[in-house]
């Protein structure tokens, strides 16, 4: 066997194993293609209906939102209206302070003779029963 010959049956060789290798790693390389494609597909089918959950939380999200928008500027609106109605009753209680003021008094201290009076006459009633009972 020549040097010639030995060369070319190791190439042939060399060849042989390289070929070897890539056909396994093609192989290889189909079978990880299969597994990735299914992979995906049962992603897609589980995340198909995720998705849709996901939309239908974020659309009753929105209209909670929308919902809260509405009564933050409603709440502001009875805000500013409480605010005025305020304004307007401290005017009218200024304006009517004294006459209010002598009023309450008055009415007061009728309300205190009166209470006096009524528990005056209540004791000295029932003194007189008492005495009349003796």
């Amino acid at each position: 066997m020549s040097f010639t010959e030995l060369l070319l049956a190791i190439g042939v060789v060399s060849f042989i194993v390289v070929a070897c290798f890539h056909i396994f790693y093609i192989i290889e390389m189909r079978r990880t293609s299969r597994a990735i494609r299914q992979l995906i597909a049962e992603a897609e089918e589980n995340l198909h209906p995720g998705l849709a959950a996901g939309r239908h939380a974020f659309e009753g999200l929105k209209t909670i939102t929308d919902d809260v928008a509405v009564l933050s500027k409603v709440l502001r609106e009875t805000a500013v209206a409480l605010i005025a109605t305020q304004s307007i009753i401290k005017g009218i209680y200024r304006s009517y302070e004294g006459k209010f003021d002598k009023s309450v008094r008055a009415n007061v201290s009728g309300l205190k003779a009166g209470i006096k009076t009524g528990v005056v006459t209540l004791l000295s009633n029932l003194r007189d029963r008492k005495e009349g009972l003796s």
